[in-house]
């Protein structure tokens, strides 16, 4: 073996949320195949893993990404210049070859799921920016907290378990040199539903938080229905239409 080659002391921890597949499995002794048993959606699953971890620094990577081939090294030696227990780094996630040319596509990573354009103009990451697709933080600070088991869907689980965690001093940054891949190939009907998925975990996250609001009411809500109609006048292009699809789905209209 080259003498180059670094050898980190890891654990992969792959968790299915109920059973796995008879036919699943991986030859490699540093990977554990976890089971929820039953449907426990995201939250369960995440704070299984939580549970059986037991490195000091914790990564969250969706099953639908591919990470980089210096995505452990740059994760690695972050944590390495960073090491305090409130540090958590925060990676850029790109589409997958196949995707990343894609229209729709490129409009959701800066819209309907991410919001890396304002991350990559400068804008100090928080709560709202905890992406479970790629992001690690030391288990010292997480302790005893866990991802709410009151969500259920898509969206907004993860921000919350980031608020939690933002409550006891976690401070993220952004390093967009630490990549991965999103092989997930989205369309305007998946959109709308994760939307409104998103708008029911956002009434829950507001119930956990009364402090924080989420979805638009009053004047903030008329506002943006107006922008909505308005904008009704250009749905001939593609990236307005989207926008009104969102939004309507996010406003329950």
């Amino acid at each position: 073996m080259s003498k180059n080659i670094v050898q980190y002391d890891i654990e992969i921890l792959i968790i299915f949320d109920g059973k796995k597949p008879d036919r699943f499995f991986v030859n490699d002794s540093r990977v554990k195949i976890l089971e929820t048993g039953s449907k426990q959606f995201a939250s369960g699953a995440r704070n299984l893993g939580l549970d059986k971890a037991t490195g000091n620094i914790v990564a969250f990577l969706g099953d639908d990404t591919i990470v980089d081939p210096h995505w452990l090294s740059f994760t690695f030696a972050w944590h390495q210049q960073y090491p305090a227990a409130q540090d958590a780094l925060l990676g850029r996630i790109f589409w997958a070859k196949s995707l990343a040319d894609d229209p729709f596509h490129q409009w959701l990573e800066s819209h309907a799921q991410f919001d890396f354009k304002n991350l990559d103009k400068g804008r100090t990451p928080d709560w709202r920016h905890f992406y479970t697709a790629n992001i690690s933080l030391k288990k010292s600070i997480i302790g005893t907290l866990r991802f709410s088991d009151k969500f259920s869907g898509w969206g907004f689980e993860d921000a919350e378990f980031g608020y939690q965690l933002q409550q006891h001093g976690l401070n993220i940054y952004y390093e967009p040199s630490i990549k991965v891949y999103h092989d997930d190939k989205q369309n305007i009907g998946r959109m709308i539903d994760q939307t409104k998925s998103a708008r029911q975990n956002a009434f829950i996250f507001e119930a956990l938080h009364p402090e924080v609001k989420i979805v638009p009411v009053g004047f903030k809500k008329a506002l943006l229905k107006e922008i909505i109609v308005w904008a009704g006048l250009f749905k001939f292009i593609p990236q307005v239409r989207w926008w009104r699809a969102w939004k309507k789905a996010w406003l329950g209209l």
